[in-house]
């Protein structure tokens, strides 16, 4: 008897709470759209690849979410949503950062329990963001061949557009080339490299540091692991260059590429566009 006694209790406090527990609203968030900054300098081809987004609400972090999303959240009538464009950092999909480049996105919303509001998140480069843009749209390629490389990237595409391209084979099995333009980064602020590449073999990135003794080092990078040639497709990476910035002691700074015809492949491909160093 004692023990129905406390059951009849127990149910009764689970049901009080359920009862007392409000319904969700919930937020559906849908992918970016990257719009020019009119006020900003020129930002190239405006490609993106904002996978997540940092949600906030009245300017509390409701989470890190994959895009598109439905969120539920337990906040009704008007409120303020913040959406940050976030990027897999250097690729890695555990490490979502949000891109430090972008402006947010903000919008006043009206929550209504058991209902769903839809956001469609705008973001742009913010407008003291700088770069440096290889596009492939001028008729010479601004980068040089490195040593050695039998390999070279020409101008490939349509009209519509062009971009470059390296065919590796026995006898061109290596590709190598810099940034034919040094740039110089103000300490302690963050670098990127922005990348669209399509590539069977992989592709490495590094950065050359120049120093003021006149001396250069080569730093290695990021690589991009090789795709199937069956079903390989356009990807974009964002790729952190703050740390080689930061302690390589340079004063400028030249971008480099480099790949190699696999052991196990006859021929292989780089197509690469859309290049971007990004800096404030």
């Amino acid at each position: 008897m004692k023990f129905l006694v406390l059951s009849v209790a127990l149910l009764l406090t689970l049901v009080g709470c359920i009862k007392n527990n409000p319904a969700p609203s919930y937020i559906e968030v849908k992918e970016f759209i990257l719009e020019e900054n009119p006020a900003g300098n020129n930002a190239g081809v405006l490609t993106q690849n904002f996978s997540d987004a940092w949600i906030y609400i009245n300017n509390d972090l409701v989470g890190v979410f994959e895009l598109p999303c439905k969120v539920p959240v337990l906040v009704s009538g008007s409120a303020t949503i913040r959406v940050a464009p976030a990027i897999l950092n250097n690729g890695i999909s555990a490490t979502k950062k949000i891109y430090p480049f972008t402006e947010a996105y903000t919008e006043e919303i009206v929550l209504v329990q058991n209902d769903v509001v839809s956001v469609q998140p705008k973001t742009r480069y913010a407008s003291n963001a700088k770069f440096w843009i290889e596009d492939f749209e001028s008729a010479t390629i601004a980068m040089n061949s490195g040593n050695p490389s039998p390999a070279s990237i020409t101008l490939a595409g349509d009209v519509n557009n062009t971009y470059g391209q390296v065919i590796l084979n026995s006898s061109q099995n290596e590709w190598a080339a810099y940034t034919n333009q040094a740039l110089s980064f103000p300490a302690g602020k963050e670098v990127y490299l922005e990348v669209d590449y399509r590539n069977t073999t992989k592709l490495v990135t590094g950065m050359i540091s120049l120093k003021s003794d006149g001396s250069q080092e080569s730093h290695v990078n990021i690589a991009m692991n090789a795709q199937g040639p069956a079903t390989a497709v356009w990807k974009k990476i964002y790729i952190d260059l703050t740390e080689i910035v930061g302690y390589s002691g340079g004063i400028e700074f030249l971008q480099t590429f480099n790949a190699k015809l696999g052991d196990d492949q006859s021929e292989a491909e780089i197509l690469i566009d859309n290049i971007k160093v990004v800096y404030f």
